[in-house]
């Protein structure tokens, strides 16, 4: 029996990179073929590829929008695909690796023996290395916040001078909850700068990196500092590094232990510190447009940001709102404002895995089998707060898809607001409900977006043939 193998991973690691894995599991099974998946989620490596499955394979799908090392496939032939494509047609993959019309990965260059790029685009580069530093800085904002809101839970002597009342009065937990919180939402933006350049520099770049996030934590360039300081930053040591195999050997293991990690900090360093005002000022500038329009219309202000959590789905524009809400929350989560503002971000980014799973579920023609057989786990991913469940049908049908999943989710998020739904949580979904000030409301909100933009999707799409 013929052997394929594949790697699959996301920039969550979460959804996609599992639901890659087993579509191309179950249909290569299928299709006769021996399979084994290695994937790449939050929790690692797992079911790790080993030299005798190289030796063994025919050929590798590389399903994956997340950094693969692929030179170690080299004398296979690698197909290299976003990992979409793995969840939506798997079949083609597999085939098309049996065919053999798929190059040969060559050693360390980035084209094949047919001149074929291996390595990904500008656009794909970009994308990758900033998800990248997305994805290592959730586990801290997850964590992070929901040790806030624990503080909330049990109180704390600020909160309850400012009119807070605790669930549960503890205020030495409080205090313990508050503190390690806020050590974690301190590290959010160091790491996000951090990893998106060790996606561009490796190992290397990760002092530069961390140099980049604190300085921009320092100058209040935020999280648009930190991803222009980390590119930065990944980019000098790729410089660096350059520069030390041109000196002479003996010198270059003192060059990369010493001389480089102080030329780097320097030259970030002084990046950042001029790049730092300006950034600033548009980091700002976004945060009080949304502060402003929040106070002037709180409605329409919902509206937007739930547009803006269903423009990309886990995207730059989604996590630029949910960036925002989650540092406004950790500046001051006992303000009524800021956790209206999570609970607007919140509802936004349940609705679209709903509303898809819905649709499906009501207009079962509109749909292919493996769509409607994928719908009912949107539901869980949904509920979970998990927006990337609807990206497999947004990417096949995006002018009708993505356009009602906006409505959806800009009704829900304009409900929470017209309703005044607090959340001191910035995750969770429906596991931190009991922590809303009115779980019923924002149950019934997000239900409302989740019906309209199923019925919007229902009518925009054409049926299945």
């Amino acid at each position: 029996m013929k052997k394929i193998i594949a790697v699959t991973g996301c920039p969550t690691g979460i959804a996609h990179t599992f639901m890659a894995a087993e579509k191309i599991e179950r249909t290569a099974k299928e299709a006769g073929y021996e399979i084994k998946v290695e994937t790449r989620g939050q929790a690692g490596v797992e079911n790790e590829l080993t030299l005798e499955d190289m030796n063994e394979a025919i050929g590798v799908i590389i399903a994956a929008d997340v950094d693969v090392d692929i030179e170690r496939f080299a004398g296979l032939r690698v197909l290299k695909v976003p990992v979409k494509d793995g969840i939506k047609r798997p079949l083609e993959l597999i085939e098309q690796i049996a065919s053999g019309d798929v190059p040969l990965m060559q050693g360390n260059s980035s084209k094949n023996s047919d001149g074929i790029r291996t390595k990904d685009t500008k656009g794909q580069f970009i994308y990758k290395s900033l998800m990248s530093g997305v994805s290592a800085m959730l586990p801290f904002t997850i964590v992070g916040g929901l040790f806030i809101a624990l503080r909330f839970v049990f109180g704390t002597e600020a909160d309850i001078a400012a009119g807070v009342t605790p669930i549960i009065e503890n205020l030495q937990l409080g205090n313990f909850f508050m503190e390690l919180g806020g050590i974690l939402f301190g590290l959010m933006i160091p790491v996000l700068a951090a990893y998106i350049a060790f996606s561009i520099g490796k190992k290397q770049a990760l002092l530069f990196g961390f140099i980049a996030g604190m300085v921009a934590v320092a100058t209040g360039s935020g999280f648009i500092g930190a991803i222009i300081g980390g590119f930065a930053a990944g980019f000098i040591s790729l410089g660096l590094l350059k520069l030390v195999t041109k000196i002479p050997k003996s010198f270059q293991g003192a060059s990369t232990i010493l001389f480089m990690p102080f030329l780097g900090s320097i030259a970030i360093g002084v990046f950042m510190y001029l790049v730092g005002g300006p950034m600033s000022f548009i980091n700002t500038g976004f945060s009080d447009f949304l502060i402003v329009v929040q106070g002037f219309n709180p409605v329409v202000f919902g509206a937007i940001i739930g547009v803006m959590m269903a423009s990309d789905l886990g995207g730059p524009i989604n996590k630029a709102a949910y960036v925002t809400a989650t540092l406004l929350l950790a500046e001051n989560g006992a303000s009524i404002e800021n956790q209206q503002f999570m609970a607007a971000v919140m509802a936004g980014g349940m609705v679209p895995p709903i509303a898809i799973a819905i649709s499906a579920l009501i207009s079962k023609n509109k749909y292919t089998k493996e769509e409607r057989e994928l719908a009912p786990s949107n539901f869980i991913l949904g509920l979970s707060f998990i927006s990337e469940g609807a990206i497999p049908y947004a990417a096949g049908d995006p002018l009708r898809v993505i356009p009602s999943l906006m409505i959806g989710s800009a009704v829900a998020s304009a409900l929470t607001m017209y309703f005044g739904i607090t959340l001191p949580a910035p995750h969770g979904g429906i596991f931190v409900f009991p922590l809303v000030n009115e779980p019923l409301m924002y149950l019934l909100a997000i239900a409302i977006g989740s019906i309209v933009g199923a019925v919007a999707l229902t009518l925009l799409k054409k049926e299945n043939k």
